[in-house]
Parts: C-alpha cells; sequence; structure tokens
C-alpha cells in the first residue's frame, strides 16, 4: 500500500457527510459506505507505514518451486532478490523499516556469498549499516535428517555510512552441541568497515579476511586478466556418448591430437574426456573417452522429437589444447591438474588455457593460498568458471617453483599410471621391482617405501610451492605454509 495523505482523506471524507444531508438517496448511501470507509483508511494508514523495528525469521522457498504467479510476480517487484523467498524478505523488510531503523533477522547464510544475491548485497551494503551479524553455520537449529540449515543472524540499521565499523562473529568451526553463547568471545569477534567488503569482488560478507587479502583483490590482475577457463560440453545423455576407455576399442580411440581438423582426420570414434571427479591435484583422474567421431557430429546434432537441440556443444574450438582442468563440484579443498593435449572437455571439468606458462598458475592453484582466496570469494561446493576467474594472480614465479611443479606432477603422473584405470598402465609396480631371489612379501614391502617415499616427497614439495605464494602475497597471518596430509590425494 502506498503512502498517502490518508488522515487528509479522511477529513475530506467527513465533509462530504454535509453534502449529502439534502438528498435523502446520497444520505444513505454515505451511511453504508460510512461503515467502511474509515476502517479501510485505518488498515491503509497502517500497511503503509514505516516501522522503528523490523524483525522476523523468514520463510524459505527457492524459486524453482515458486508457483508461476508467484514466479512471475516476484521477478516484476523483488528482481534483486527473487532467488528465494528469504531474501524477498530482507528486501522487503529493508522497506518497511524507517530511516535509521533497524531490522533483525535469521535467514539462510546464502545470501552473504552466492553471485545470484550480488545485487542484494550492494544494496544492502550501500544503503544500510551492518550493526551486527552473527555467521552461525549449522548452529542455529536441529540437525533434520541428511539436511543442515545454515543460518546468519544480524541486525541493519537503514541509512548510509558505508565507513560503519560493524561487528561480526564466526562461528562455523564449533559442533552444533556446543553452545553459541560459549563462543561469543573476542576469539571469534571481527570488526570490519562495510566499504572494504565492497572492495572484494561479488562483495561477498567475508568480514574476517585482512587488509592484506584485500589489497590483492583491488591491486593484482586476475586468473580472467590472463587465462581462459571456459566451460565444455554437455552431451545430454552421457550414457550413449560417454564411456571408460577400457569399455571401447583400444584402436578406436584417438590420443594426443592437437586439435578438431587433426581428430576428424584420423576416422577415430572415441577420444579422451575431462569430467571432473574426485578431488585430485597436478594430475589424473583421466578415465573417460567421448563420442567425437567426425567433430563431434552426432553430439552436436542431437536434438529431441520436437528438433530442438538437447546437447550444448560449446566452446569446442578449445578442444584438443593443453590445459589446466579441475573439478566443478567439490565439497573440500580446491585442486587443479593439468589436461594434456588430445582432450575434449565437460562442464563439469571445466578447462583454463593461457599463453601464459602453465605451470606458473598450477602452482598457485594447487596452494592454500588459492583454495583460502577462492572460499572468500563463493564459500560453496562449486568452483564456478566465474569463480575461478576472480581468482588474484601474481605472475613472477620463480623458476624453481616451476621445478617443484613440474616435479609434483610427476608424482601424481607415475601415481596414476601405477594403476591399470590409467590408460598409460604398461605393468604392475611390484612387477617392476621383482627380481631374482625375493619373495613376493619383499617386493610388497619395498613398494610400500617407494610409495612412503613418493609421498613424502610431494608434501615436501607441496610445503615449499605453500610457503612460496603465502610468502608472495604476504598471507603470512591468514594462510597455514604447510599443507595437511589429508589434501595430498595419491592412491
Amino acid at each position: 500500500v502506498e503512502k498517502r495523505d490518508y488522515d487528509g482523506f479522511l477529513g475530506a471524507w467527513k465533509l462530504s457527510a454535509e453534502a449529502s444531508l439534502g438528498n435523502v438517496v446520497m444520505m444513505l448511501w454515505y451511511n453504508e459506505c460510512n461503515q467502511v470507509v474509515p476502517l479501510l483508511v485505518k488498515q491503509a494508514k497502517l500497511l503503509s507505514s514505516q516501522y522503528d523495528v523490523v524483525m522476523t525469521n523468514p520463510p524459505y522457498m527457492g524459486s524453482v518451486n515458486m508457483g508461476g504467479k508467484l514466479s512471475n510476480w516476484v521477478k516484476e517487484n523483488y528482481p534483486d532478490s527473487k532467488s528465494d523467498m528469504f531474501a524477498i524478505f530482507i528486501e522487503r523488510c529493508g522497506r518497511l523499516a524507517k530511516h535509521n531503523g533497524y531490522q533483525s533477522m535469521i535467514t539462510m547464510q546464502s545470501w552473504m556469498f552466492l553471485s545470484s544475491y550480488e545485487v542484494l548485497r550492494e544494496q544492502i551494503l550501500r544503503t544500510t549499516q551492518v550493526i551486527n551479524l552473527l555467521h552461525l553455520g549449522i548452529k542455529a537449529f536441529e540437525e533434520i535428517g541428511n539436511d543442515v540449515v545454515q543460518t546468519v543472524a544480524f541486525v541493519f540499521r537503514k541509512c548510509v555510512n558505508n565507513d560503519y565499523l560493524g561487528t561480526y562473529f564466526k562461528l562455523l568451526s564449533h559442533d552444533r552441541a556446543e553452545k553459541v553463547s560459549d563462543y561469543l568471545n573476542r576469539n571469534n569477534m571481527y570488526f570490519m568497515k562495510q566499504n572494504k567488503m565492497m572492495e572484494i569482488p561479488g562483495m561477498p560478507l567475508a568480514f574476517w579476511v585482512s587488509d592484506n587479502v584485500i589489497r590483492a583483490f583491488c591491486e593484482y590482475q586476475t586468473l580472467g586478466d590472463v587465462a581462459e577457463p571456459k566451460q565444455g560440453i554437455a552431451t545430454a545423455d552421457n550414457e550413449r556418448f560417454l564411456r571408460l576407455w577400457f569399455e571401447v576399442e583400444w584402436n578406436k580411440i584417438g590420443f594426443g591430437y592437437k586439435n578438431n581438423d587433426e581428430a576428424k582426420a584420423s576416422g577415430l570414434k572415441w577420444f579422451p574426456y575431462q569430467k571432473g571427479g574426485d578431488y585430485r591435484k597436478w594430475y589424473g583422474n583421466n578415465s573417460y573417452v567421448v563420442l567425437w567421431e567426425n567433430d563431434g557430429y552426432e553430439i552436436k546434432h542431437f536434438y529431441d522429437s520436437k528438433g530442438k537441440l538437447r546437447s550444448r556443444p560449446q566452446n569446442t574450438d578449445y578442444c584438443f589444447r593443453t590445459g589446466l582442468t579441475w573439478t566443478w563440484i567439490s565439497t573440500g579443498y580446491f585442486g587443479a591438474r593439468l589436461s594434456d593435449q588430445g582432450a575434449v572437455f565437460d562442464v563439469s571439468g571445466s578447462t583454463l588455457f593461457s599463453g601464459q606458462d602453465l605451470r606458473k598458475l598450477l602452482g598457485l592453484l594447487c596452494s592454500n593460498v588459492a583454495d583460502y582466496l577462492l572460499k572468500i570469494i563463493n564459500p560453496t561446493i562449486n568452483f564456478s568458471n566465474g569463480v575461478i576467474s576472480k581468482l588474484p594472480v601474481i605472475l613472477d614465479v620463480s623458476d624453481d617453483i616451476i621445478q617443484l611443479v613440474d616435479e609434483c606432477v610427476g608424482i601424481a603422473r607415475r601415481n596414476w599410471n601405477n594403476y591399470e584405470t590409467s590408460w598409460e598402465f604398461e605393468n604392475n609396480p611390484l612387477c617392476r621391482l621383482y627380481g631374482n631371489n625375493k619373495k613376493l612379501e619383499g617386493v610388497h614391502e619395498q613398494w610400500l617405501e617407494s610409495c612412503a617415499d613418493e609421498f613424502a616427497k610431494m608434501k615436501e614439495n607441496e610445503d615449499k610451492i605453500n610457503e612460496y605464494f603465502v610468502d608472495l602475497y604476504g598471507f603470512q597471518n591468514e594462510v597455514d605454509k604447510f599443507v595437511e596430509e589429508k589434501n595430498i590425494k595419491l592412491f
């Protein structure tokens, strides 16, 4: 209901009673309407009011579950928050609050980080003061089944002061059973001027980051400036177009081709395919081949019964180039891998290409620095091309680090090829170690020692790479220089 001069209208309505005195019909009409009009005016005054304090725990409903009528209405009236009803309530409650009024809510945390709420975040940071915010994660509600609701509670004040120093608590590292009140102390307390958060790409509410981190986002070039992260093909029917490499005839697979023209001229049917897969760094996850005969004709002409193209054969000009690939969805640590020349790539196996030395970028992408920065930009399980592109990069990397990257790739490649699931597998490592007068037990012990040595060498190299990039970025107080053993992915 719009804000109008309802008191003036009610005064005019009362004056119209005098005009009805000389007309019986008008008087009857007025008396009847007078039972309703003052009530409607009172209702309009209430519904058009703004409030000193607006508080709520809003409903949750994603846009995919909205009916057509509701979906169209929120798109028209709340385009900045249309993705979920709780976000629409954040925007609506902001409108209900008076100037200098307060808005207090508990909601899901996704509005703080996801790209779909970037405009809403900008609106909040530019038009309100974030007085305080409690990042609760899973600690606010009981777990229901397998679903975990991750939440944030906050108080905004409706006035413009981008230099305001807000108070924030980060309570993500504590068990659900522990009391929130036990952790409302200075160890978990942060102070941040909200204009600082506006300098981070996408404006996530990363209230815990230091000035060094913000400086990196502001001053350094991004990965998108020096490389081209690309989404690959969506076949729309993986059961038809994809196979594990050992499910097809070996002599029909094409390895190492430089471009589409060479692959097409070969007359071969199947080609290596980057499809993401489990978390793994440096090298590996080379398991699939794709039906790309005749330059992918079948995939490029995969139509439904109505003549609509079902597949999405995008960025095919980049196929077969050497690049760096990663897994789109990961619940833990971020890791990139070398993608050798000759591969087609998938949506889930997005790949970046660059005229720069890829080893410089691979060293950064496999470091704790990259993982830390990426989780600031978007601390979810999705490492999309847009997120990767925003990563601040420094290309002045020493030759010693490039050599360490080569060694890490070599270790990961040897490890991957030790098993029959690799198309480069030649023989079992136990056979390579076997010699005259050796028992299987001794060979196995030697093999375990060899694996332990490779693991130790990988950790030593990764620690050196981490230390280098932590010092290069000046993140000594933010990022651990040592890699956790669980993040060294070797079979």
